[in-house]
């Protein structure tokens, strides 16, 4: 090639390409290398994040469980359970449930019959059947997870007994809050992350609009760390099975409601936190970075280009020099 014929030319090709070569993997590495410290950042983030959450769920789930042990111990509730008259005891339970502030306030009887149901909402009669209830009946404490249309409720079950050791069970004390839309929401202003809440192999609560929720539904089977894209958005996604003293879920909404238990095969349907973090909005602030890596790429490759070229002219320089007077030599000598 003629372009390659001068050794000008030649030094000054493989300076170029040399300096081009040298300047786009350094351009590359650092690329590479910011890009995974934002992905490692991004992922830390999340799993502090997810413990947050979990502490938080957590709180609000030991100061119910204190709450229920003490409304169960104060003779009030007690006198009226004993009666087992559900109007002598649903006035007393919806006092006692303005006072705890709980989601549910459900009463039974010592054989399981329910007194009091109070909520926001028409108890489902299947509440009787939580495990917990059956727990709480035997004088152990429990907790388990029932899915409402508007949430899922976590509910702590407590005896409510009277004399001592042992002590006679008078009935059971269940009380619970609700893992819904709006507690997603605060711990979403909490913690700058979209939150949901899965169980029964649904997403129940979200702060996610509606119409994404079905993206998720491929994350409840697993624990972990993983991606997921949501409405045209690639999310980080961290999936946390919600522990409970005693796991155990009941599924309404539909005849022959399933337990399953959290922590058993059945991996869609234990009850878990989902929390996102838009990996797609983190690497969009990267893109000026990226942008001016290329920029002052090619800058340097302009400039180590020009210098490139000075350096071959000045080393070819004296050759020509020393080529020519040979070859006037050579002339002259024939």
């Amino acid at each position: 090639m003629r372009i390659l014929s001068s050794l000008t030319n030649r030094i000054f090709l493989a300076s170029a390409a040399l300096t081009v070569l040298c300047m786009g993997i350094a351009v590359y590495l650092v690329n590479v290398r910011v890009t995974a410290s934002a992905e490692e950042e991004l992922q830390h983030g999340l799993i502090e994040t997810g413990a947050v959450v979990d502490q938080q769920r957590a709180t609000i789930f030991d100061l119910y469980a204190v709450l229920a042990r003490l409304v169960a111990d104060l003779p009030k509730l007690k006198a009226a359970v004993d009666t087992d008259d559900p109007p002598t005891v649903a006035p007393v339970a919806a006092e006692y449930r303005l006072q705890v502030g709980s989601d549910l306030f459900l009463v039974t009887n010592r054989s399981g019959r329910v007194l009091a149901a109070i909520s926001d909402r028409a108890p489902d009669p299947r509440l009787a059947s939580l495990p917990s209830i059956h727990d709480a009946l035997a004088g152990r404490e429990s907790a388990t997870f029932w899915v409402a249309p508007e949430g899922m409720l976590q509910v702590v079950s407590v005896p409510i007994t009277a004399g001592e050791a042992p002590p006679e069970i008078l009935g059971t004390l269940s009380v619970g809050f609700l893992l819904g839309d709006a507690l997603a929401a605060r711990l979403e202003n909490l913690t700058g992350s979209e939150i949901a809440f899965a169980a029964g192999g649904e997403v129940v609560a979200s702060t996610l609009p509606a119409a994404s929720r079905a993206a998720l539904l491929p994350l409840i089977g697993t624990l972990g760390v993983s991606r997921v894209a949501v409405g045209g958005d690639e999310y980080l996604a961290l999936v946390m099975p919600l522990a409970s003293p005693r796991s155990a879920s009941l599924f309404g909404g539909a005849p022959g409601a399933q337990r399953v238990d959290e922590t058993g095969g059945d991996g869609a349907s234990r009850p878990v936190a989902v929390i996102l973090r838009s990996r797609t909005e983190r690497l969009r602030f990267l893109r000026p970075i990226q942008a001016a890596l290329g920029v002052t790429g090619l800058i340097a490759v302009l400039l180590a280009t020009g210098i490139s070229y000075g350096i071959a002219r000045t080393i070819t320089r004296p050759l020509d020099a020393i080529t020519a007077t040979m070859r006037r030599s050579r002339q002259r000598a024939t």
